[in-house]
Formats: C-alpha cells, structure tokens, sequence
C-alpha cells in the first residue's frame, strides 16, 4: 500500500488529497473483489463491475461511482432520493487485475489490460449466471475504462463466447454466455475514444515506441448492439483521452501532455453525479442538454491556463486569466498527414519484439519499485525492505545472466523434437510404402489369374481348379502353334488377350485380400519344390497376328520347364511379391507413401502391357 500510495501522489497529484477519505470510503461500501462473483443470496437491483485505473488495482479512487448505484451520498449517508436506495442498490463487483504500465509496476501495459479484460468477462458472466436478467454496469477509469470498452465492444460485436466461470476448461457443459440485452457502460478518460486530429484517445494520437505497451488505435465495430447504451466522459485536453495529433497542433499536443497532472486526476469528484449532468463546479457537459447522447465532453481550457487561474486564486488573485493557448497555430498538412499514420509501420516492429518487462526465455527487467525499496531500505536503516529491494533485483539480473543458456536449451529442444518427428513420419511413410508395394504385386497375381482362367485366341488356355482348401491351382496346356512358351509365358499371353470370371481368393499376407492369387509369381518358373529365375535370352520378336484383339507378346527362348500342377498353392510365398513387384525400396521421405498409393492405381493394365521379357525378370 505505501507502494501504491507514493505513486499516486508522484503521478497523480491533484487525486492525492482524497485518495485516503477515498478508501476509508470504499471500506464502507459493500463489494467483491476477485474474477468471480459468488451469489450470497442477494442479487441487488442490478451489479457494477468496477475496473479501476492505473495503479488502482482496488477501484478505489472510484468510490463515486460505487456511492452513486447504492444510493449514497459523497458523504456514505443514505440518499433516499436515489433510484438505487433501498433493495435497488447494487452488488458491486471489482475486477482484479494488475493495473500496471511497467516501468512503474511489474506488469506491462498491454499484459495488465489483457488480465483485466478477462477478469472482467468473468465478473459479467458469473453475475448474469447466478442473477440472469439483472442489469450490469461495466465501468472503468483511465487504463480501466480502455479495459471495460474493450470487453463492452467484444460483447455489443459478438466476439465473446461462452465463459468459463467455474474454472473447469476440460468441461464446457458449465460455460455461460453473456446476454448484451442487460449490459450497460460508463467509461472516463477512455484511451480508445473516437475522435480526429484536434483531440482524441492517446491510444489513437500516438504511436507505440516501448515494446509491450502498444497504442492500439481504435475498437473495431465501435460497441456494437451497446453503442447506445455506454456513455463515455472525457475532459478537454486531458491527454489520455483527448490528445491532439502532434503534427497537426505541436502546441496543443505539449499542453495535452502537461494536463496529465492538472486535468486527468479531476474525474473521481464528480463521478458520483449521473455523467451526462453538468458538473457543480459549473463546467458544462456537452451531453447535458441531450440524455440519449454518449460521448461527453466536459468544458476545461488549456492546461496551462487552467494551472495559472488555480495558481493565481492560491495566492489571493481574483482577476481574469485568459486562455491566451486557445488561438495556437496549427499545421495542416496535404492528404490527411498525422503521426498515427506510421503505427501500422512500427507496429510490424514491435509486434516481433519481447513485451517488456518480459525479454523471452524467462529473462525479466525490474521495475522502479525494486530500486526504491533499496533506496528507502539504506535511508530508512529498513532491512527487511533493503533485503526485498536486493533479492529482487538478484533475481532480476540472473534471469538476463542466464538469457543465453535458456535460448540455445529451448531451440535445442525444439530442434531434437522436430528430428523425432521427422524420424517417426519417415518410418511411417516407409512402412505404409512397403505395405503398398505388396498389395499391388498380389493385384498383379491375382490379374495375371483371372486372365489365365479365359480361353485365349488361337495361343493359350488356362485353367484354374479350386482346391477343397480354398487355395488355387493352375495347369497350362500349350497349343501346338506356342510348345515352346514357358508357363509363365502362357500366362502373360492369357493377361494381354482377355480377362475370365473374378475368382475370390484368400487374404494376402502384406497385400491385403487378392482377387484370384496365383500358386506361383507371374515372373518366377516354379520346378517341384524350388524356385528360380529364368536368365531372359535375346530372341527378334516377330510381329503381331492380324486380328481384333489385342496381340499377344512374344515368346521367349526359355527352355524352362512348366511348374508342376500338382504342386499346392500354399508352398509359394507370396512375401516376395512386394519385392519382385519392383526392384526399388520405398525411401525414407515422408512423401513416398503418397507415391506408392499413386503406384497403385496404375492397375494390373501395366503387368499386362509388359512384354515376354519383362515377364521373366
């Protein structure tokens, strides 16, 4: 808390007088802190999830907002006036995030807006799950209104799905879903807010130049279904949310800059008041004389002008100080010039740097907190806090030191994993190549089968008898015109000149079910009980007969004898079909098995447009 409350006072200083009557008031109002709402019994009239801003991880600078929907004065006396008295107050509900922008925090801007986001959709979808058609108001200030229009826009566009609010990812059955019908919004100095080159959200002016902090530009869609039911605030010439671009009005963009610390801390007085009204102070709100409108701009002067009158009023001056900044000079540049135009160009860069604090590989930078704590420890002869400050930063540094050695383990690991893998789809694709192979050696038997069982035109005939094992066996017998062709010859004849009946057949070891498989291999001369390749002979091929069909191919020289008929299909492997098929092995590229499988669909057509000779290898 002593952490948070000096920078408060370093970086918000006009907040600083009320921030301690600010929490002793938010101490008395009811409320939930957490990602979840847990129901005790009471809905409320309604809910507020309240995202509090930069360094107010509590919402507590807030405390109007919370006064306001449960019927409260600024005092904590009961309004009875109120709409929200009574039972019509509301559960008030605060999102938990960091709510940090490193260096001044831990957490990097764009990381604590990415918790916040979350934690918000869950408080929303908890609420609406115990409480289902109670209204929900989803506020924010400063860093926690850019987090509460985000989550508004994400639910009015539909980008939000089902909500795991119990914590259970492995069982979406208990998800819910947000209802928009029931979502309402009030954001204050929103770093997202629509506007033009005079004045718009810093988010939008500006440009990222630190890694992890991103200017994001504007929400795309706007708020969707909600566009008219979220009110956005922002004074004149508060930079976060009404920065003018720095090429057009250098002048103003400097004094925006300065109204950090004169304008951007004046929200929490007036955030009990409805934000369409005027303020009490007489500063005229641009929505007061239209309640449907929804963006509000409160009327404020230059920065500089605005600290001089409150300067000047100190020290007993009561006379007139002009805005003497509201005729700068601007500079309009040809076809619509601004700085924003280069975010897309640096976003290219930034997008591919580590968001700091975090530099990868679970290398971390420290923050402003560690060197205070070791600062105020030698200061204050705090040793407890010196010790803090130190360890920190040991940590710190030996995160860098060891930045190296995480790098080249992580890549080492990811390179011996992608050299598995390879490795496992490679012996994969090699085993479904063989696998393949073999199964279309059996197709090409069982053809070379089917077609032998066919009367052949004038050479061959062929026929096949089944045994009672359901095992098939094969006898040729040779015309006069072909007594010298081999049987395995006769067999090629009967492939090229016609095709007979589709025998089933057995299951092929390796090649799947085969049609009609042959006792003996189309390419191998089976003698009793041994088999042997036939060496080819060179002999002129004599042309082809003249007739209709298809030409037989021509007979080679081979002297071998026919196989013996009565020798039983079963002593014939057919494992070395996928071997004879074809002489090349499947290699190890993973791509080989869509090359077999393509093999594949070539068909016995090929076996049997083979020639004598190519029968015999």
């Amino acid at each position: 808390m002593d952490r948070l409350t000096g920078l408060r006072r370093r970086a918000i200083v006009s907040v600083a007088a009320i921030a301690s009557g600010v929490v002793i008031g938010t101490l008395c109002l009811p409320g939930t802190s957490g990602t979840a709402w847990a129901a005790d019994g009471d809905c409320g009239g309604g809910a507020v999830v309240v995202v509090g801003g930069t360094w107010d991880p509590e919402g507590a600078i807030m405390v109007g907002v919370t006064q306001r929907y449960t019927g409260l004065n600024p005092d904590n006396t009961e309004n009875p006036d109120s709409p929200y008295a009574g039972d019509n107050a509301y559960e008030i509900i605060y999102a938990d995030y960091p709510a940090t922008v490193w260096p001044l925090g831990a957490t990097g801007y764009d990381a604590s807006s990415e918790l916040g986001a979350a934690s918000t959709t869950k408080a929303v979808a908890s609420y609406q799950d115990a409480c289902p058609g109670n209204p929900v108001v989803i506020t924010g200030y400063s860093q926690g209104a850019r987090v509460a229009g985000d989550v508004l826009s994400d639910i009015g566009n539909g980008r939000i799905g089902a909500v795991d609010i119990h914590d259970t990812p492995d069982d979406p059955t208990d998800d819910v879903l947000i209802d928009p019908s029931t979502i309402s919004g009030e954001l204050f100095a929103d770093p997202r807010r629509p506007g033009d080159k005079t004045g718009e959200g810093i988010e939008l002016a500006l440009i990222g130049i630190i890694p992890g902090l991103t200017m994001t530009g504007s929400r795309d869609g706007g708020f969707g279904s909600l566009g008219d039911r979220v009110v956005s605030v922002c004074i004149d010439g508060d930079p976060i949310c009404d920065l003018p671009d720095p090429i057009y009005d250098p002048i103003g963009a400097l004094d925006g800059l300065a109204g950090y610390w004169v304008k951007h801390g004046r929200y929490p007085f007036f955030m009990f008041q409805d934000p369409r009204s005027n303020w009490w102070n007489g500063r005229e709100n641009s929505c007061a004389d239209d309640p449907a409108a929804t963006s509000c701009a409160i009327a404020f002067d230059s920065s500089v002008a605005e600290w001089l009158r409150e300067t000047a009023a100190d020290i007993g001056y009561m006379g007139t100080i002009p805005d003497f900044l509201a005729l700068r000079p601007t500079i309009d540049l040809p076809f619509g010039i601004e700085l924003s135009n280069l975010q897309p160009v640096v976003r290219l860069v930034q997008d591919r740097l580590p968001p700091l604090p975090r530099l990868g590989y679970g290398a971390y930078l420290p923050d402003v907190f560690v060197f205070e704590d070791i600062w105020n420890g030698i200061v204050g002869l705090d040793a407890d806090r010196f010790r803090a400050g130190i360890t920190a930063l040991g940590a710190s540094v030996g995160s860098v030191v060891r930045w190296p050695v995480s790098f080249v383990k992580y890549w080492a690991g990811r390179v011996v994993s992608t050299v598995q893998s390879v490795e496992v789809q490679s012996a994969t694709a090699t085993d479904l190549g063989r696998l393949t192979m073999t199964g279309i050696a059996a197709r090409d038997v069982a053809s070379a089968l089917r077609t032998s069982s066919a009367p052949s035109t004038g050479a061959t005939t062929s026929a096949a008898t089944t045994t009672s094992a359901g095992t098939t066996t094969s006898a040729g017998t040779t015309s006069a015109a072909a007594a010298t062709t081999d049987s395995a010859s006769a067999s090629a004849a009967g492939s090229a000149t016609g095709s007979g009946p589709a025998v089933p057949g057995p299951t092929v070891p390796g090649g799947g079910r085969g049609d009609a498989p042959s006792p003996a291999l189309p390419d191998r001369v089976v003698d009793d009980a041994t088999t042997e390749t036939a060496e080819p002979t060179a002999v002129p091929t004599p042309p082809p007969p003249e007739r209709s069909e298809p030409p037989a191919p021509s007979p080679t020289d081979s002297t071998t004898e026919p196989a013996d008929t009565t020798e039983p299909a079963d002593t014939v492997e057919t494992g070395t079909a996928g071997e004879q098929a074809g002489d090349d092995v499947p290699s190890d590229d993973p791509d080989s098995g869509a090359g077999s499988g393509q093999d594949a669909g070539s068909g016995s057509d090929d076996a049997a447009d083979t020639d004598g000779a190519s029968a015999d290898q």
